[in-house]
Order: C-alpha cells, then structure tokens, then sequence
C-alpha cells in the first residue's frame, strides 16, 4: 500500500501543530525532491486544501476522535476521486460509525502490527467502494495476525460487556466472534 514508491503524486503536504513532528516526517520523505514537499504547522482539523489537485490524504497517528474531527473536515473538500488512508489508533468503533454516517466509502482494508501493537488501515472514498462495516474484515492481511486481533478484540468487549453490561459492547463482542469463526471455517 505504498504511495511513495508510486510516485503517485505531485506534491506531499505534511501537517502538524508540532514542529519536531513534522521534522520527523521531513526524515522519511528524505528522498524526495525538496520542491516536491510543503510543511505546514497547522490544527488539521481546520486546514483547507486545494481541491483542484488530486490528492492522497493520510492521518495515522493520532486517535480516534481527533481522527473524526480531522474527516470531518477534510471529506468535504475532496475532489470525487481523492482517497483517505486512515488509521486511527483508538475509538475505532467510534470512528467506524462515523465513517458509516458521513457516507464515505471503504475501498480497502488492511491490518498492520507494529511493535507488537495492532493498527487497522482504512482506504476511503466519496466516490468509490463499499459502505464501512461495523467491524472489519481485513481480507487481504495475514491470517495469523487477523486472528490474534480479534481474539484481543474479543478479550477487551468480554470484559467491557461483564464490567458496563451494555449493549454495545455485547454487539461488538458477538461480531468480533463472528468474524473469528469466519477465519477458522
């Protein structure tokens, strides 16, 4: 899933409030032409884009619910056939049932580990793609790590289910089972 590589772009904007964050992003574009990169030190949950050029947005890093704010912002600025990458690293239920009411589209889905940590992927459109489930699939990662994201998943709203006895967490308990017994047919 590597745009870069690609070179499918004419120019990487890289935005954040914090300036040794986007130092940091500086270091892993280093091989790409300077005037190819723009710096912003901006909130981007309230930055406006250019919506002529055709653009690849990634937010990673960040949680859920600034995740939100940050799309929310964003998705009407985009052109018809832009692309969100997303991976918010907590509230995901909260940010799926956003997704789910905003009306953008799920183009691909994909399950990450890093440093023993668990990161789900979202590939989102306007224009393209499948309404975002509830709970995901992630078809095209590796087995092994879908089923040990779910049996933690499973481990989490079993025990937010026994502690809130809410229907929330029995709903997400029961799918994250259903999605594992998917798996192991």
């Amino acid at each position: 899933m590597s745009l870069i590589g690609t070179k499918s772009f004419d120019k990487i904007i890289l935005v954040d409030v914090v300036k040794s964050i986007t130092d940091k992003l500086i270091e892993l574009v280093a091989d790409i032409p300077e005037d190819e990169i723009n710096v912003l030190l901006e909130d981007c949950s309230i930055i406006k884009i250019d919506n002529k050029l055709s653009k690849t947005v990634t937010i990673a890093g960040i949680g859920g619910k600034l995740s939100i704010r940050i799309v929310e912002n964003l998705r009407l600025q985009l052109a018809e056939n832009d692309i969100i990458i997303l991976s918010a690293h907590n509230n995901l239920e909260e940010v799926r049932c956003y997704l789910v009411e905003s009306g953008l589209l799920l183009i691909e889905e994909r399950l990450v580990t890093e440093n023993s940590k668990f990161y789900e992927v979202l590939v989102l459109s306007n224009s393209k793609g499948y309404t975002v489930p509830k709970v995901g699939y992630f078809k095209d990662s590796d087995l092994i790590i879908k089923k040990d994201y779910f049996k933690k998943c499973i481990k989490y709203f079993d025990t937010k289910a026994k502690f809130l006895d809410d229907e929330t967490s029995k709903s997400y308990l029961e799918l994250y089972n259903q999605r594992l017994e998917e798996i192991n047919l």
